[in-house]
């Protein structure tokens, strides 16, 4: 058998807004969120060996490996889907940090079906891939689409282009991770809440301004467990971002900045001053 390998950039994401609509009888939430892909990645190879074997393998750390790692997952129903047995290696190296509401595990297992779909010459249509990856992770059809933005309603999986400006974003991360399963079993719907149609119609009047989107449902459940997330918010408006919030269920936070000077200013006073992790990042 011949070897091939895919080589793929793994991008993380950050939520502009995220509404939670209701609970489902499933357990998960139905919601309606803007994602916005970055430019800060991690790196996936996918190889096909000979024999039936998988493996996921993180060389750097950073990730868990093996049948832990979502990439195994996604190995494990494509090769249900189509039937391919053939041995698969998966090598990740890690710059999105895990744990962190920037959707890393998620675009990861997207990028490994991605690759996968190619060396084994595009058995799938990319829509076929979504429906895969929405058994994976609620996010990872938003990377199988490879949108610069998009609108995400259901549990986030029902995937919309959105047209959302370009600009720059500093991400600080505190250096612990949080449970998205821990942070929605904490969250207390509110009693009313506009359906799914009104909260599109509202971000579409938003669109064309950053600050003005942000919202996060999620916000309230992890910040007021961790006060350092409206600490760095505070941080991140003092050095000159127009707009501050927490990405996903957290607990990394992001600040929005159009000029890329200032932002850039602002990173290297975190890098200095501050005991968080730092990213300095644009948008697609």
């Amino acid at each position: 058998m011949k070897c091939r390998c895919a080589n793929l950039d793994a991008p993380a994401k950050i939520n502009l807004a995220l509404y939670i609509v209701g609970r489902r009888p499933d357990g998960y939430h139905d919601l309606v969120t803007v994602f916005q892909r970055l430019d800060l990645r991690d790196e996936v190879s996918v190889e096909c060996l000979e024999g039936g074997d998988i493996q996921v393998l993180c060389p750097d750390g950073g990730a868990p490996e093996g049948e832990r790692n979502l990439a195994h997952k996604a190995v494990t129903i494509f090769r249900q889907k189509t039937g391919h047995s053939t041995g698969v290696r998966v090598i990740i190296k890690k710059r999105i940090p895990a744990g962190a509401g920037l959707g890393g595990g998620s675009s990861d297992a997207a990028s490994t079906l991605l690759g996968l779909n190619r060396v084994c010459n595009f058995p799938l249509e990319r829509g076929e891939l979504a429906s895969i990856g929405a058994g994976i992770g609620a996010d990872v059809p938003f990377f199988i689409w490879e949108l610069p933005a998009a609108l995400g309603k259901g549990i986030g999986d029902r995937i919309e282009r959105f047209d959302a400006p370009s600009g720059v974003y500093l991400l600080l991360n505190p250096k612990f991770t949080v449970s998205t399963g821990w942070v929605y079993s904490r969250l207390k719907l509110k009693l009313t809440r506009s359906d799914e149609n009104s909260i599109q119609k509202t971000l579409n009047e938003k669109s064309c301004e950053i600050p003005a989107l942000l919202h996060n449902d999620l916000e309230m459940v992890t910040g007021s467990e961790f006060p350092v997330i409206e600490e760095m918010k505070s941080r991140l408006m003092e050095l000159g971002s127009e707009g501050a919030m927490m990405s996903g269920s957290g607990p990394t936070v992001f600040g929005y900045f159009r000029d890329p000077e200032c932002a850039a200013h602002a990173f290297e006073r975190l890098q200095t001053e501050s005991r968080w992790s730092c990213f300095l990042t644009h948008s697609f």
